[in-house]
């Protein structure tokens, strides 16, 4: 913001097209685009008929974003004059090259365009996050419909922080503090994200956390085990012997496993032999003949001498049946002593073998404790190395947690120190609103430490107006705010502000009328500029009040500043002279 005539005014809104509607501004009062109707059946025949496009328009001559709506008309050139600080400037932009913007006939970068209009109009000590010209003068003129939806929007997409830090501004709050906590709540952010992607990039590590097991021990328990490895490693000794001499013993266990197996198959058949040997013939044939004796029977002879050839052949069959299997099981009792003999060498072998492979080892061996040597040491550097950082980051959140309590501290004793100044923002507020509703509302700016750490906001600024649920006081508040921007004249030389017809709609008229008799005092008393669209049913209203009041003067006065009617008659009544949706469409 340089030296001189600090002000910032619009003189006119032009076109190379002959149709366009030219607007001329007055440099003082109001300045009233109004919208009017011919049709008392279609209500939305007030669309379209380019108040808000002029608003559109002016924007986009101030450095606005690309303007959608008129890349359809091909090569229109679009001109704003305004005065900046006692120097008459015109902005040209063409609707079908809109990167470029024409500046007293010197063709300029868009982002040079808006570092010179920010050094001009804005008095920035230094850069800061977000405080941007663009930022800054949306705030003077509200473009529909999310400008109109909170106090502090001014774009769908603007986030909290530069909502915060503009409004500060512009309200002449410490900036430093307000970009010290985003700046300290950025750096702590930053740092968790880190010990995030720290912990989640290493699978190693993130198996540590997950367990749950604190990192100081599982540091602890890979040095323990890094040691013993260490001490296996170190008494190795390599066997050149060691392969085949492990191929012998599993063969000793083979065969070992195959005489176990003929062992329990013959003390199986040793036991049913011991069975077999002790049948015997339980009834001799004289018993069988003295029981029918003594039933008083009488065998024949000849059945006699059967039954005792019967019984001699039995006895006989048993006897050689039971010499054959005495020399079955003293053969078995051979075979198995002689097993049990085989098998106690074989235990012996394998004991020996194992007892030489406890102490030695294969090159294969040596080799796999080495690379698990390896891989327990990197695990131990990671696992150190995770620790280290760790405590650095936490070491670094500590130290900016204490900046921050610093600075919330620091913003505290600015609040104090500057207290009158809130007071008089707050009071000129309440001021606003109760002339507003002719009645005495508790109303006011609320501006507070925001004591949150984890919040980058410094200051909780809130304007409150009592009841302000109903839609018709957040215009008011919308209203008054964007009033206290412009009065307050904190680090800028604008000296208009233009509000689009949502302004007034679903505002009751008797505020509306009272909203603009405030603002027409207030840019008469500092030689403000105000610009304004509204449909003429609205203004009709207004008029009503004003005449409820005999308020003749104001109503006159409101007549002659209508700078440019627009009509839904044709479309040759409209701002561009054309109908863009037509085109548009094509």
């Amino acid at each position: 913001m340089k030296g001189g005539k600090f002000t910032m005014y619009l003189n006119k809104l032009y076109c190379d097209k002959s149709s366009f509607k030219e607007i001329d501004f007055k440099n003082d009062g109001f300045n009233i685009i109004l919208g009017k109707s011919t049709s008392h059946e279609n209500k939305n025949t007030f669309n379209g008929i380019g108040k808000t496009l002029s608003l559109q328009l002016i924007n986009f001559c101030l450095g606005s974003s690309k303007l959608e709506s008129v890349k359809s008309l091909k090569d229109w050139n679009f001109y704003l004059d305004f005065t900046m600080n006692g120097r008459n400037f015109t902005a040209a932009r063409n609707s079908s090259e809109q990167g470029n913007i024409i500046l007293n006939n010197k063709e300029n970068k868009l982002e040079d365009f808006k570092y010179f209009m920010e050094s001009e109009l804005f008095n920035f000590e230094k850069e800061y996050n977000y405080l941007t010209y663009r930022n800054l003068i949306a705030r003077f003129m509200r473009i529909p419909p999310h400008a109109y939806n909170q106090w502090n929007g001014y774009s769908k997409n603007e986030n909290s922080e530069s909502k915060h830090i503009c409004t500060s501004f512009l309200l002449g709050l410490d900036l430093n503090l307000t970009q010290e906590k985003y700046k300290l709540n950025d750096k702590i952010d930053k740092v968790k994200k880190s010990k995030k992607v720290l912990s989640e990039n290493n699978e190693y590590i993130k198996d540590i956390l997950e367990s749950g097991l604190d990192i100081s021990i599982s540091i602890s328990n890979l040095k323990t085990e890094i040691d013993e490895l260490e001490k296996s490693i170190s008494e190795f000794n390599i066997s050149e012997e060691y392969n085949s001499i492990k191929t012998k013993l599993d063969d000793l266990k083979f065969e070992k496993n195959d005489i176990l197996n003929e062992i329990n198959l013959l003390e199986n058949r040793l036991k049913n032999i011991n069975k077999s040997l002790k049948i015997k013939i339980d009834v001799s044939s004289t018993e069988v003949i003295e029981l029918y004796k003594e039933s008083n029977l009488i065998l024949p002879d000849s059945i006699n001498k059967s039954l005792n050839e019967v019984y001699d052949f039995h006895s006989k069959l048993l006897e050689s049946r039971q010499t054959r299997l005495r020399k079955d099981r003293e053969k078995m009792s051979n075979d198995l002593v002689y097993l049990n003999n085989k098998l106690e060498k074989l235990n012996y072998g394998i004991n020996e073998n194992s007892k030489y492979l406890s102490k030695v080892g294969s090159l294969s061996e040596y080799q796999s404790l080495q690379e698990k040597y390896t891989d327990l040491k990197l695990k131990l550097q990671k696992a150190e190395s995770y620790k280290n950082l760790l405590s650095e980051m936490d070491k670094e959140l500590r130290r900016l947690e204490k900046e921050l309590l610093i600075c919330i501290d620091s913003a505290q004793t600015w609040i104090d120190d500057n207290s009158s100044k809130i007071e008089y923002i707050s009071n000129k507020f309440k001021e606003f609103v109760d002339y507003i509703y002719d009645d005495k509302k508790a109303a006011g700016i609320s501006i507070k430490v925001n004591e949150k750490k984890n919040n980058k906001i410094c200051f909780d600024i809130t304007p409150e107006i009592a009841h302000e649920e109903s839609l018709g006081i957040n215009k008011v508040k919308i209203f008054c705010i964007d009033f206290i921007y412009l009065l307050l004249q904190n680090n800028h030389t604008v000296k208009f502000l233009y509000h689009d017809n949502a302004m007034f709609s679903e505002t009751d008229p008797r505020q509306s009328y009272k909203m603009l008799k405030l603002a027409k005092e207030i840019c008469e008393q500092n030689n403000f500029q105000y610009i304004f669209n509204i449909n003429d049913d609205l203004l009709n209203n207004i008029i009503k009040i004003a005449e409820s009041y005999y308020d003749y003067e104001f109503i006159k006065y409101l007549n002659e500043r209508v700078v440019l009617t627009l009509l839904d008659t044709c479309d040759e009544d409209k701002l561009l002279g054309v109908n863009l949706e037509k085109i548009n469409k094509k």
